[in-house]
């Protein structure tokens, strides 16, 4: 079974008002952040049991504001995929990157990883 949570601020700009979702499959959560910032991860930490979540999508491309410390800390994750490409605005960012590291996230990106799969098994 495929079990999916929508959230959605009224808060910031239309990125920071981006969904989050939260799927599970089995034992595996996956929590996809789309383009929020910091302020609209804690927010969705804060509100919602995070834990146990296996596979964290990096929110907006590995910006600097994407990823903050308490969703990360509140997080007990392993696994981390940064979607982006070649752009002008050094996405992703090294603050962002070091952050995933320092919590212990095996990092996957598509820019320097090319197609990131994810097997459940």
């Amino acid at each position: 079974d495929i079990h999916m949570r929508m959230f959605s601020s009224e808060n910031g700009d239309e990125n920071e008002r981006s969904m989050i979702f939260r799927v599970s499959i089995g034992d595996f959560d996956a929590l996809i952040t789309g383009d929020c910032g910091a302020e609209e991860e804690e927010l969705y930490a804060r509100t919602h049991d995070v834990s146990k979540t296996e596979l964290l999508v990096v929110g907006h491309h590995g910006a600097k504001t994407s990823s903050s410390d308490e969703l990360l800390r509140r997080l007990d994750g392993r696994y981390a995929v940064i979607s982006t490409g070649y752009n002008f605005y050094g996405h992703p960012h090294s603050e962002t990157l070091e952050r995933l590291e320092a919590y212990g996230y095996n990092t996957y990106r598509t820019d320097a990883d090319g197609t990131v799969e994810i097997r459940i098994e």
